[in-house]
């Protein structure tokens, strides 16, 4: 963690964000004609999450893609939205220079890694 107190909190209200952003939606029902198998299914999305950032190490653009992701979740298929962020984040130096990390596969979808059930 930082010396500086601000930052620190800042940090961690995106690490925060990070995690509230890619969580599952509670509401499974809704369904999602997203498929991560289809070519450039998100560059488009992944370009307009981009739009604001400046691919610095700064904590501020991440906040910028974030923001972006919000507005464009009213929008847009939110599974497909949630692979973009996940795309765009993982490559952006802000992650890493400031220890910010990708929630893991059973955190942000825990319906995911159930066992299947024998019938």
């Amino acid at each position: 963690m930082p010396d500086d107190p601000a930052l620190a909190a800042r940090i961690t209200s995106v690490q925060d964000r990070i995690y509230s952003a890619l969580r599952e939606p509670v509401e499974r029902g809704a369904k999602s004609r997203f498929s991560s198998y289809l070519p450039g299914a998100t560059v488009a999305l992944q370009d307009e999450l981009l739009k604001g950032a400046r691919d610095s190490a700064t904590i501020d653009d991440i906040e910028r893609i974030l923001d972006a992701f919000e507005r464009l979740r009213a929008s847009h298929d939110v599974a497909a939205l949630q692979h973009a962020l996940t795309i765009v984040l993982t490559h952006h130096p802000a992650l890493a220079a400031h220890g910010l990390r990708m929630p893991s596969l059973e955190e942000r979808s825990p319906s995911k890694t159930w066992p299947s059930r024998r019938e």
